[in-house]
């Protein structure tokens, strides 16, 4: 509505396209062309309109690091000029961290969060930091960290299905096979449909040594393929 009304409206932009992502992300819509094309559209074009916006920055660089199938990176440079407009921002930093940890930079991601934890100890999303700082357990195969991480963020957010995967993973690497099919079915009620395939399709996983981790442990957890 708010680009009906303006066209070129970059904050609505920025927004609309994150909304596509953070959708696409979720598995709450079908995994589309056209809405990718749309996404990373209005997200190129709200940078282009405000580049010195720092939200409009950080929005649009989660939609292209999610929908972007090539030059996905360029979404980590977004995610730096926003926070060097606006360094306090603690969904900036704790996203940024999240891409950097995705990426196989633990430490700058693991840096990112913890500074947006200082920023806003009491942050609602709280469970998307803890979530994060489980991923970045995982890939420094400290399943048992990951599995601490995952348990703080399921404590404040029961259908985060991030953590149900890491959590699930970890438990898989920690021998507690049954605790990880209780998970995983537990993870099907909030995603139901999800498969291996499935999540690899819809979720950018650089890191080919975690790709391999979660496929060889959410099968033997029981997920299907």
């Amino acid at each position: 509505q708010a680009l009906a009304i303006d066209p070129a409206y970059a904050a609505a932009m920025a927004t609309a396209a994150y909304l596509h992502a953070q959708r696409h992300f979720q598995g709450w819509t079908p995994s589309e062309e056209t809405t990718r094309t749309e996404a990373l559209q209005l997200a190129w074009r709200s940078i282009e309109i405000a580049p010195n916006n720092a939200q409009v920055l950080w929005m649009a660089a989660f939609a292209i690091w999610n929908m972007a199938q090539v030059d996905r990176d360029r979404a980590r440079d977004l995610f730096g000029r926003s926070l060097l407009i606006n360094p306090s921002s603690a969904i900036a930093l704790t996203l940024a961290g999240w891409i950097e940890i995705m990426s196989g930079n633990q430490g700058a991601g693991r840096a990112m969060i913890t500074r947006a934890q200082r920023l806003n100890p009491r942050d609602p999303r709280g469970w998307l930091m803890s979530g994060a700082l489980a991923i970045a357990a995982v890939i420094d195969e400290d399943f048992t960290g990951a599995a601490a991480w995952a348990e703080r963020a399921l404590a404040q957010n029961r259908r985060f299905a991030v953590a149900l995967r890491v959590l699930a993973v970890a438990l898989v690497r920690t021998g507690r096979h049954e605790s990880a099919r209780r998970v995983v079915q537990d993870l099907l009620t909030v995603e139901p449909g999800l498969t291996i395939s499935g999540f690899f399709a819809r979720i950018p996983v650089p890191l080919a040594s975690m790709a391999t981790t979660y496929a060889e442990a959410l099968r033997l957890a029981g997920l299907p393929e």
